[in-house]
């Protein structure tokens, strides 16, 4: 654990004033307020990370044993002196002329030593250095020390696999699904990637690489029977035409020294390396080969589904091992690694069944629980985020990060009616009620991804009634929430946050409502109901629509909007265009079965499917001996269809009649 600890906290000589680092983030999210303020570097001092904040010779003096627990401090005094906050923001924060001078001091200080965050590679696939530069900075003043960082992995897979003897040719078809790979992109993501590192260890924040943990293309092992294998164990290892060679094996060490060797050619060591326990059944041997490579370095293991069922920690370097454990479960009680080896609470670690769920509450509770239980108490670190909630789950995000200051959770609606404050610069007992509700349902819900982007095929979703019930509840507690949040539009009319939510929630809703049409023509069809189940599909086909037509109002979720922001990044290099773009998307939907569900996608590539799965339905109700649909030349249309669509402009009274459509659907 003390070695863990040690990466994260910094060894600069105390009293460093004018800490460069944070001033130049004051310079960035409030330009030329940085005078206003002094950083006072103390590390050292105590053992638990800690800030403070005062007033000095007329600046705003903020005291820290890190970088990290400074902008923290910096954070704090944003929210409770000028009532703003940047993770609600997307440009330059709106600061008074004249900054408020704290009256008196105030010091916090946490057990709590890490403040993690990770994302799924494919929310980010288009992300330039702007985006990147504004992620790093809202991850700093929320107190993120620990981070993955996929961007650019591509880089090392290449020299890994090169390595191996594998040609050009099949590296480039595992990676990407193409031989047709524009050298400028693969070497543009690859400084994008320095840049970030760069970044994330200026202000103190630690990049976190892929481990080995045995998964390599199907190829590499094909004609070799005598090597030993891990049974696939997901669906993306199967849809990657993936192998995963089991740590018993002595070519496992071979490969893991060549990739650890790769990742360091590219962009160095980190201090942590992130990887799953694949299957192996002695996890331990993952980690030897880590630290032959790399002796400082901390496997961070994700709790998969075979930890839940009870890692064995033996031969595990327990001081260098971290676990990232889900909120959905109180199963850390009961768990022999959460006694035995450092671990990280985490929101959104695995997407369980509503039934066992906890409730908002009972997850909150957790790190304060397990921080006071005598066998766990010294063993967890810090509490995390494991998907990109900081925009798709906003109440989520602001209340996990106040739990690293605070691990106690005193009241909800408090804190709620105080994010609902800086998100909205407006308040009120029906928003918040609203909000509370809504944080039961909506747990992370991303609206770039939908079940309408899957390939339509029958039986998608698990049938049962108890299945219905559940749906036509959210339904019911997601419209009556968002009909309570369109009572502030009189307010928040020009607040971004607000329309972002609106949509947000309401995506929320019509993927609901989606999957209870999908049950509803699923029953039509097996009732032999036709005539219902046209009236049915034509829903679901207007549902789409609507669903289209919504994410219209926010930049980030249109297809046409990345596009444009891709090609900014290019600078005239050679780095490919929407046709190389698309082949991107083609092979995250080979891997993921789903495309993202943006605005111009969800109705140029997914509509048509369905249209055709549903006229299958029709003929083969009609008694028809017909194969299943084929989608292969359909999609083939387009993804090479080079075609722009212009991206239009829309109005919030607009978004609001959309809105008011949803509600009666």
């Amino acid at each position: 654990m003390k070695k863990i600890l040690s990466l994260i906290l910094w060894t600069t000589a105390p009293g460093m004033c004018l800490a460069g680092p944070l001033d130049l983030l004051v310079k960035r999210i409030a330009p030329g307020k940085e005078k206003h303020f002094q950083f006072v570097l103390e590390p050292g001092k105590n053992k638990r990370n800690y800030f403070e904040v005062s007033t000095y010779k007329e600046r705003i003096r903020i005291k820290g044993n890190s970088y990290i627990s400074m902008a923290s401090g910096l954070d704090w005094y944003l929210k409770n002196y000028c009532g703003v906050s940047y993770a609600n923001c997307d440009s330059i924060l709106p600061l008074p002329d004249v900054l408020p001078k704290p009256q008196e001091r105030t010091y916090k200080e946490t057990y709590m030593q890490i403040g993690y965050t990770g994302y799924d590679a494919g929310q980010r696939l288009f992300w330039n250095w702007q985006d990147w530069e504004k992620e790093i900075d809202r991850m700093a003043l929320s107190g993120i020390n620990v981070c993955p960082v996929w961007t650019g992995t591509e880089s090392v897979w290449k020299e890994f696999l090169s390595d191996c003897s594998l040609d050009e040719k099949a590296i480039c078809q595992y990676l990407f699904g193409t031989d047709q790979v524009p050298e400028g992109w693969l070497k543009g993501q690859e400084n994008l990637q320095k840049k970030i590192i760069r970044r994330m260890q200026n202000l103190g924040i630690s990049p976190v690489y892929r481990a080995f943990t045995g998964t390599v293309p199907q190829s590499m092992t094909e004609g070799k029977p005598n090597i030993i294998t891990v049974s696939a164990y997901t669906a993306e290892n199967i849809s990657r035409k993936e192998t995963t060679i089991s740590a018993d094996d002595p070519l496992f060490a071979q490969l893991a020294k060549k990739w650890y060797g790769s990742y360091e050619k590219v962009y160095g060591t980190a201090p942590f390396y992130w990887g799953s326990t694949s299957g192996q059944d002695f996890p331990s041997d993952i980690q030897k080969c880590l630290q032959k490579s790399n002796p400082e370095a901390n496997w961070i293991i994700p709790a998969d589904s075979y930890v839940q069922k009870g890692i064995s920690t033996q031969g595990l370097d327990r001081p260098k091992a971290l676990l990232l454990y889900p909120e959905s479960h109180a199963l850390w009680k009961t768990l022999g690694a959460t006694k035995e080896i450092s671990w990280v609470w985490v929101w959104n670690e695995t997407s369980d069944a509503p039934e066992t769920a906890l409730t908002l509450r009972e997850a909150l509770s957790q790190p304060e629980q397990a921080s006071n239980n005598p066998e766990t108490a010294s063993q967890i670190q810090g509490v995390g985020t494991q998907t990109s909630c900081s925009q798709n789950a906003p109440l989520s995000y602001f209340l996990i990060s106040n739990r690293r200051w605070q691990p106690e959770l005193i009241s909800i609606r408090e804190e709620t009616e105080q994010y609902l404050k800086l998100r909205y610069a407006y308040s009120d007992s029906t928003a918040v009620s609203a909000w509370i509700r809504l944080s039961e349902v909506e747990r992370g819900y991303d609206p770039a991804q939908s079940f309408l982007c899957q390939k339509p095929a029958m039986n998608l979703l698990e049938a049962s009634a108890e299945d219905s019930l559940t749906e036509a509840g959210y339904c019911k507690q997601i419209s009556e929430s968002l009909t309570d949040l369109l009572t502030l539009k009189e307010h928040c009319a020009e607040n971004a946050n607000y329309h972002r939510d609106l949509v947000r929630i309401t995506a929320l809703l019509l993927e609901k409502k989606s999957q209870q049409l999908y049950r509803q023509i699923e029953n039509d069809f097996q009732t032999r109901n036709a005539e219902q189940m046209a009236t049915h599909q034509q829903e679901f086909l207007n549902l789409i629509h609507r669903a289209d037509s919504l994410r219209a109002f926010v930049p980030d979720l249109c297809w046409e909007h990345w596009m444009a922001h891709a090609d900014q990044n290019q600078k005239g290099k050679e780095t490919g265009d929407i046709l190389w773009y698309k082949s991107l998307l083609r092979k995250q939907e080979q891997v993921s079965g789903k495309v993202p569900a943006l605005n111009g996608i969800l109705s140029a590539y997914c509509t048509p499917r369905w249209e055709l799965f549903f006229n299958w339905m029709s003929r083969k109700l009609q008694g028809r001996q017909i194969a299943p649909p084929q989608y292969q030349g359909m999609d083939d249309a387009w993804y090479q269809q080079s075609e722009r669509r212009k991206q239009t402009s829309e109005t919030p009274q607009t978004l609001y009649q959309i809105i008011s459509s949803c509600l009666n659907l």
